[in-house]
């Protein structure tokens, strides 16, 4: 199999980074939206916060893995009491701190996600009302969105960005994934959910100006569509409604992902999508959208239930296969203009939607969970914020498939990353590797994951040969060409 891999386009300026998601709601009791069987909250897994040692390992990884962007789901309810009071001193504002002040200090970016609103604020269901999604879990809208903007959003980021000082907290999202089942919803017959979702914007961005939270020191995010097929801007579009005006940055999640040569999906009752179908055809259409309007568009979850997670095998998340093809719907995200990533889930019980942890703390010692964590730590490791990215293109041969995908990024140390992945799980490639504008040679370090590898060093080839360097890529594997010293651990 041979493929010629060249530079399309031209280079743009990347976002925050690759990172993870850190859901401080793990643990807390009670569950997520309704009804409680759905999605408990009761299996915990962050250790004591007087368990230093423990903390000293988690804070370590994170100094290894160098994520650029982190998104932190923290629970609203606990700082709302009596009467509306904003409760200051929780256990999830101090994880937040240890996360925070780490970030800071490491120019790595944090989206801070309520995921819910308030109980307090939210619509109380009437006698009689008809919901669109009636199956599952489900949150309503809020009651007044000037009351949740004014009281709640707006003393809580107050506090976590000028009282508490996080200055690593950069942008909030107040609902995770909205409108697409049953979260954040409006009875039929009105008021109408897209309208009132962008009014809970406007609020928002006012609320926080008028409380000396500045946009240019806390952006809103907004949409945050479970996947780029259901992005509800053209609903919003068609209600006569922006959201434009009020956000920061857009949002898309993916967990429907499969390689482009696989149709159906044994392992779930979930409608599979191919790469090519969500990223190539989708997202490029939104993140052409964003650019138009002057906004950067994120992907702050990113998974694949394709091998299985609440259906079907819960370990399938952990396998090599899945690991790939998250790392290269990345690849080929950023050639769409994708600006940052969040995987799912730093730390995690796998207990309620399938083994999605990339890292654990047992009995003292730091457990890593093999191929996510090789997969993901070499992508968040590399790919650094603020990079240039070179888009790449595969050119197969004649009639054949494309299996070879990759990007291109260099950071402004100037150290350069190459990330390609095979996707064929039997053949071998030979690929040409046509150099990106500027670069001489090919970075000397190389880095494979692979079915008898976790990121662990390879011979790289140096010979360039009319501008281009020859590549073998074993079949099932992820490539990472590479300046600089990695270490050795995976």
């Amino acid at each position: 199999m041979r493929e010629r891999i060249e530079a399309v386009g031209g280079a743009r300026r990347f976002g925050p980074g690759v990172g993870f998601n850190w859901f401080d709601f793990l643990g807390m009791g009670g569950s997520y939206a309704q009804p409680p069987e759905y999605y408990p909250l009761t299996d915990g897994c962050y250790p004591p916060l007087e368990d230093r040692a423990s903390w000293g390992l988690i804070l370590a990884e994170l100094d290894r893995l160098r994520p650029g962007f982190i998104r932190f789901g923290i629970p609203p309810d606990p700082h709302v009491g009596e009467r509306g009071r904003l409760v200051k001193d929780t256990v999830h504002l101090r994880r937040l701190d240890l996360v925070a002040r780490w970030a800071a200090s490491r120019g790595c970016t944090i989206l801070l996600d309520t995921f819910l609103l308030p109980a307090r604020y939210e619509r109380p269901r009437a006698a009689g009302d008809r919901l669109p999604w009636e199956g599952g879990m489900y949150q309503l809208g809020a009651a007044d969105n000037r009351a949740y903007a004014r009281e709640f959003v707006a003393p809580f980021l107050r506090h976590v960005c000028l009282e508490r000082g996080l200055g690593a907290v950069r942008f909030f999202n107040p609902v995770n994934e909205p409108m697409a089942y049953g979260v954040y919803q409006m009875p039929e017959g009105g008021p109408d959910t897209y309208v009132h979702y962008v009014e809970m914007y406007r609020e928002m961005r006012e609320a926080l100006d008028a409380a000396g939270v500045s946009r240019d020191r806390l952006g809103l995010v907004g949409c945050d569509a479970n996947e780029p097929e259901g992005w509800p801007v053209l609903e919003m579009t068609a209600r006569g409604v922006d959201i434009d005006p009020f956000v920061d940055a857009y949002s898309i999640h993916y967990y429907r992902l499969s390689f482009d040569y696989l149709t159906g999906n044994p392992a779930h009752r979930e409608v599979a999508t191919t790469i090519r179908d969500a990223v190539d055809k989708h997202t490029a259409k939104i993140a052409r959208y964003c650019r138009a309007r002057g906004k950067p568009l994120w992907a702050p979850e990113i998974g694949t239930f394709h091998y299985g997670w609440r259906f079907g095998d819960p370990a399938g998340p952990t396998t090599l296969e899945a690991t790939l093809t998250v790392a290269e719907a990345l690849l080929r995200a950023v050639n769409a203009g994708v600006d940052a990533f969040a995987f799912w889930c730093f730390m995690n019980p796998n207990t309620i939607d399938g083994h999605w942890r990339i890292v654990a703390v047992e009995d003292g010692r730091l457990v890593r969970t093999p191929y996510p964590s090789a997969t993901y730590g070499l992508l968040s490791r590399l790919v650094r914020p603020a990079s240039r990215v070179q888009p790449l293109a595969s050119r197969p041969e004649r009639g054949r498939r494309a299996h070879l995908h990759a990007c291109a990024f260099t950071a402004p140390s100037g150290d350069r990353a190459l990330l390609l992945v095979n996707d064929h799980p039997e053949e071998d490639a030979e690929a040409w590797l046509s150099l990106p504008p500027g670069w001489g040679e090919l970075p000397s370090g190389c880095r494979r994951v692979g079915r008898d590898a976790l990121a662990e060093p390879v011979c790289a080839p140096t010979a360039v040969i009319g501008g281009g360097v020859p590549v073998a890529v074993p079949p099932m594997s992820l490539l990472a060409f590479h300046d600089g010293a990695l270490g050795d651990a995976p």
